[in-house]
C-alpha cells in the first residue's frame, strides 16, 4: 500500500509541475494536448496527477514547454 501512496504522491508532484510550467509558458492544456497528440482529458488527468505517463510522453512535454525532464521531476522547481 506504501507505494501505491508514494506513486501517487509522484504522480501530483509531476502534475503539479506540468501545470506549473504550461502555464507559465502561456499554453493552454488543449494547445499541450495538440503538441504531444493527446487529448486535453489526458492532459487534465495527468495535471490533476490522476494518471502515470511513459518516458516518451515526458519528452515530447519536455519539448512542447521548452523545459527538461529534471524540471517535471523535481520535487520543488527552482523557478515555480
Amino acid at each position: 500500500m506504501a507505494d501505491v501512496d508514494n506513486n501517487s504522491n509522484i504522480a501530483k508532484i509531476i502534475g503539479r509541475n506540468i501545470k506549473q510550467v504550461r502555464s507559465l509558458e502561456g499554453i493552454s492544456q488543449e494547445k499541450l494536448a495538440e503538441l504531444i497528440s493527446k487529448s486535453a482529458h489526458f492532459v487534465s488527468l495527468l495535471e490533476r496527477g490522476q494518471s502515470g505517463l511513459s518516458v516518451p510522453t515526458v519528452i515530447d512535454i519536455c519539448k512542447a514547454l521548452n523545459t527538461d525532464p529534471n524540471t517535471l521531476l523535481a520535487r520543488y522547481c527552482w523557478y515555480l
